[in-house]
């Protein structure tokens, strides 16, 4: 399996014109899920915010499928290439919806920080309305270059099953752990 970093291939992090988001992120339905587990795990809002933007990171690590696995290792980042790119998006985002009302977040304010934050990277990263102002500070720039680019796991070609397989699983597990 070829590790590559998510970024590699705009290593300013730029979202080019017109695009409407970077796609090389692991589904945001995972990230929340993680977060929110941690959110019932903790019981505690001021421990679940920053284990879960934490926890970000070491997801990411593991080998994932996104909508980028169909792209060339290498490919730039410039938005949505073909119609499973934005399949997979838009079915992520109704994923994430269905989890927000099924465990009526808003009730329940641990889950609600926990998964914020657990997607925070990616929506500072990946949003073009305000990526460029966040990457232009020290510590945003750090962590989208050194930290986030670096151990971003993407699975590619032949691989997809397995990423596919890794996100199932954790996804799963996540969902089974929030509803017993």
């Amino acid at each position: 399996m070829v590790r590559t970093p998510a970024f590699q291939a705009d290593s300013r992090g730029s979202t080019p014109r017109g695009a409407i988001f970077n796609l090389k992120i692991m589904f945001l339905s995972a990230h929340l899920l993680a977060g929110m587990s941690i959110g019932k795990a903790t019981g505690n809002p001021y421990i679940a915010a920053p284990a879960g933007f934490i926890s970000h990171y070491i997801i990411d690590a593991l080998p994932h499928f996104e909508g980028s696995s169909f792209r060339k290792v290498g490919d730039k980042e410039e938005g949505f290439k073909n119609w499973v790119e934005w399949l997979l998006v838009i079915l992520d985002l109704l994923f994430v919806i269905f989890i927000l009302f099924y465990f009526k977040i808003w009730q329940h304010p641990t889950l609600l920080v926990g998964g914020f934050f657990a997607m925070l990277p990616d929506l500072i990263d990946h949003v073009p309305f305000w990526n460029k102002f966040f990457r232009k500070t020290k510590l945003f720039k750090w962590l989208h270059d050194k930290v986030h680019a670096e151990i971003h796991w993407t699975t590619y070609g032949k691989w997809i099953p397995v990423g596919i397989l890794i996100d199932v699983i954790f996804i799963g597990v996540c969902f089974w752990y929030l509803i017993r």
